[in-house]
């Protein structure tokens, strides 16, 4: 089954609707084999309420693979809501690599309290991966946990299997 690994990303936003960044990244079917990808992400629709917000959008790389040089390339769809107690997250990502794989993501959060807007926030999540290929599909099940603050985030997860989930993000 394929597992991304190593995926380090660099974003730049451009405006509030596009950001535009650089990715590398792996499968562990085929760790040695590793892909550089340009991204760009735009924000297609974003909901605003009282005590709530939603955002929705497409995701779109080019790029190719370090060893062979061969084309590679990603479009996803992404959408989230959430208030200060719950947090719903869903994406879709199809991946042309070596081969062709479909990643279906969905999160479900819980925030334990609700704390002021320069405060440490925290969320209990749980996460839920179907991936797709030729060849094979599995799904997975992983408890998150998402610690964030004004412009830092950090994320923790493990499927008590063999994958484990590191996210930390600053925004500059």
């Amino acid at each position: 089954m394929h597992h991304f690994q190593k995926k380090l990303a660099y974003h730049y936003s451009v405006s509030h609707q596009l950001s535009l960044g650089a990715h590398y990244m792996s499968i562990d079917e085929n760790p040695k084999q590793g892909y550089t990808l340009a991204q760009g992400n735009i924000l297609l629709k974003r909901w605003n309420s009282t005590g709530a917000q939603g955002n929705a959008y497409a995701l779109l790389s080019v790029g190719s693979s370090v060893q062979s040089q061969k084309a590679a390339m990603h479009f996803g769809l992404q959408g989230d809501w959430e208030t200060r107690r719950i947090y719903t997250f869903v994406k879709a990502d199809y991946y042309d690599l070596d081969r062709r794989y479909l990643n279906l993501r969905a999160r479900l959060g819980l925030a334990p309290y609700i704390a002021d807007f320069e405060d440490w926030h925290s969320w209990v999540m749980i996460q839920l991966d179907h991936r797709v290929s030729s060849d094979s599909r599995e799904t997975t099940v992983m408890p998150v946990l998402r610690f964030f603050k004004v412009n830092y985030l950090l994320e923790f997860g493990y499927d008590f299997n063999d994958t484990m989930l590191v996210t930390a993000m600053v925004h500059l």
